[in-house]
Formats: C-alpha cells, sequence, structure tokens
C-alpha cells in the first residue's frame, strides 16, 4: 500500500473517530443523526467498501473489534450511560 493510501485510510477513521466524540453527548437533532450515522458506520461489519470501517480497519492493520469495545466504554465514560454487557448461556 503506498503512503498516500495509507494517508487517506487514517484520514477516514479520524473523521469518524472525531465525528463520534463531538457528537456522542450532544442534545440537538442535527448532532444526534451525525452520531447516529457515525455508529451505523463503525458498527457495520460490510468489508467490501474502500469505506467501510472493516475495510479501513483491514488495511491498516487494526482490530475492528476492539475499536468498538473501545467506543462503547467510552461512550458510557462520557454519557454516564450503564454499559450492557451480552453473556453467552452456556
Amino acid at each position: 500500500m503506498t503512503d498516500q493510501r495509507r494517508n487517506d485510510l487514517l484520514v477516514i477513521l479520524l473523521d469518524a473517530l472525531e465525528r463520534f466524540y463531538t457528537y456522542v453527548s450532544s442534545y440537538d437533532p442535527q448532532g444526534r443523526a451525525i452520531f447516529q450515522e457515525t455508529s451505523r458506520w463503525f458498527a457495520d461489519t460490510d468489508a467490501s467498501d474502500p469505506r467501510s470501517f472493516e475495510y479501513v480497519c483491514g488495511r491498516l492493520g487494526l482490530e475492528p473489534g476492539r475499536i468498538r469495545e473501545s467506543l462503547v466504554k467510552r461512550r458510557a465514560e462520557i454519557t454516564g450511560e450503564v454499559l450492557r454487557v451480552k453473556c453467552n448461556k452456556r
């Protein structure tokens, strides 16, 4: 991968992170809409689109699941929300 392509992918990821943190606690409708759109981008598991979170992480050698976990934790810390933990039944 060229340095320019790597930089382009980093810009996509950093832009999404900036939008996530800027609007995570927004109360106005436009800010909430931006946050919801950004959250959907992080949650999407389709790696076929070169602008998708999974694709960007894959090309940058990042683990999307770990980033998602971190975002969920930070959102809870910022907003005071209680984390919902999924438990696997045996």
